[in-house]
């Protein structure tokens, strides 16, 4: 047989123009601009992640503002609703009660007529020895539920619309011992060191009113918790007020067993309570935070001592529109 007149070619492969250091020097550049695009990536989804948890965040702040306003909202309307029904129960006993007086005034007349009359020595002896203390005691009561049920119409009172007006912080204290009385008066003193020279300062004072009131009931619960716990234990609640260069201050200080140093930062916290289910809702002293640096541009903060009571303390500005500065 003969052969193939074709030839098979073979072919080199082209000569690489890259040295091995030069191939090892172009990977090294690859892989550093491969990690610095990786890092710049890196860079971009850590700014991106910062600012959806920054927008989350402020979301969830957001949300949880609107649910304390709505919470204060129904808050306010309830307590509108109990200040409405308060002050149509003041009204409604105050018209029999200046009947009562008004009858006892004329009945001790009377009395009175008869014993300097001829007819004295026709009342009997009981009569004449224990009728006229028995009218003043019915008087003195009759004074009393007055004084109760202007307390009730003041503290009540909403005031014109949302301005503010001259207000007597002393009266605001007043008004708040009367209509708390049944719940302290079994169980403590109230001490009061009232400055007469006090000024009058523009205020929502029935806000002042509650928020006093609020100090009383908490303190009051306080020392009652005390005095179980130690049998024999007085208790006492102090409550100053005082003219300072651009305000008044009011302190409501209390000798129960003061508060615990794990929960003081919260206990101006929307729904913090330590007390019982059923027994305090948190809003009293978170109310009254809002009520009093919110509303009247003041401030309130609280001095506390293990064992020996705590004591708050309440600025109220003459110029509400002037920054009072931070609490505490």
């Amino acid at each position: 047989m003969s052969e193939p007149d074709s030839k098979t070619e073979i072919t080199q492969p082209p000569e690489d123009p890259l040295s091995p250091e030069q191939k090892e020097e172009v990977s090294i550049q690859i892989q550093h601009k491969l990690i610095e695009k990786l890092h710049q990536e890196n860079e971009k989804l850590r700014a991106l992640t910062e600012e959806l948890t920054s927008k989350a965040k402020a979301l969830e702040e957001e949300m949880e503002r609107s649910q304390n306003l709505e919470r204060q909202l129904a808050q306010a309307q309830k307590l509108e609703a109990l200040g409405q029904m308060a002050t149509g129960i003041a009204h409604e006993i105050n018209s029999p009660a200046q009947f009562i007086g008004d009858s006892l005034a004329f009945i001790k007349s009377a009395f009175d007529e008869i014993l300097e009359g001829a007819a004295k020595d026709d009342v009997p002896e009981f009569l004449r020895d224990n009728l006229p203390q028995a009218m003043a005691n019915a008087q003195q009561g009759v004074e009393r539920l007055a004084e109760i049920v202007s307390s009730m119409k003041r503290f009540s009172h909403s005031g014109d619309g949302r301005k503010k007006q001259p207000g007597d912080v002393n009266q605001a204290v007043g008004d708040s011992m009367a209509v708390s009385k049944n719940l302290w008066k079994y169980h403590l003193e109230i001490d009061t060191e009232l400055d007469e020279e006090l000024p009058e300062i523009p205020c929502f004072v029935s806000e002042i009113s509650q928020v006093i009131l609020n100090l009383i009931v908490n303190a009051t619960h306080a020392i009652i918790d005390a005095k179980k716990a130690e049998e024999g234990r007085e208790g006492r609640i102090i409550i100053r007020t005082k003219q300072v260069e651009d305000g008044v201050t009011i302190e409501i200080r209390d000798n129960a067993n003061g508060i615990p140093e794990e929960i003081r930062e919260q206990i101006f916290d929307p729904y913090f309570t330590t007390k019982k289910i059923g027994e305090g809702t948190g809003q009293g002293l978170a109310l009254a935070q809002s009520q009093i640096v919110k509303t009247h541009g003041g401030r309130i903060h609280f001095e506390t001592e293990l064992g020996i009571g705590t004591a708050f303390f309440i600025f109220l500005p003459l110029d509400p529109e002037k920054p009072a500065g931070p609490s505490g």
